[in-house]
This record gives structure tokens, sequence and C-alpha cells, in this order.
């Protein structure tokens, strides 16, 4: 896992893990020891964008938040997520969520 990492700071240094198995979050910094310990500092810079996720089986319904994290079934951690129905033409408020990878079909800006 420490390989993998490391590799992934490579790639895209401005990304890092959150948990070591689990979630890439946006917007921090790695620091990586000599003795291969990780530390991680936010970017300061880092503001995400709003995105709107279309779901795969409510095509009636998206979710608009801020993507704070996802992982490699590109299930995803939302702040400030609403649920926006597009027949009543209503909005939700959810908070932090997370969202199942496999519910969703599109993701584009709001």
């Amino acid at each position: 896992m420490q390989k993998a990492a490391t590799e992934f700071a490579q790639v895209r240094p401005n990304q890092s893990l959150l948990l070591p198995t689990f979630l890439f979050t946006l917007g921090s910094k790695n620091n990586y020891t000599e003795n291969g310990d990780h530390e991680q500092e936010a970017a300061e810079d880092y503001d995400p964008a709003n995105l709107q996720i279309w779901l795969y089986d409510k095509p009636d319904i998206r979710i608009e938040g801020k993507i704070l994290g996802f992982d490699e079934y590109m299930n995803m951690v939302l702040d400030e997520s609403k649920e926006v129905s597009i027949k009543k033409k209503s909005r939700k408020e959810l908070g932090k969520i997370l969202l199942k990878g496999d519910t969703i079909t599109l993701i584009m800006e709001a």
C-alpha cells in the first residue's frame, strides 16, 4: 500500500490519501518522512468545484455538491450536497454524504 501511495503522490502531487486503503482526498499535500511515515497538510488554495451527478436508477433526481474524496470504485464523499428533483423542481439539503460509485451515471460541473 505504501508503494501505491508513493506512486499516486508522484503522479498527482496535489492529491493524497485520506484513509490508507479507501479514500483519496483532493487538495492536500503529501509529506513522506525517510522511514515512510505519511503526513498530510491541506492545500490553502484548493476550492472544490460544485458538481452535478446524475443517478443511474433515478433519472429525475440529481445530486449537487462539492467532492471531498473518492476511491477506486468511484464512491464519492460530497459536502454541501443537495438532492435536486427535476420533475418537482425542488431541492433538499443533504449535507455531507457518501455516494456509491455504481449509482453514478454522469458527473458534470453544476
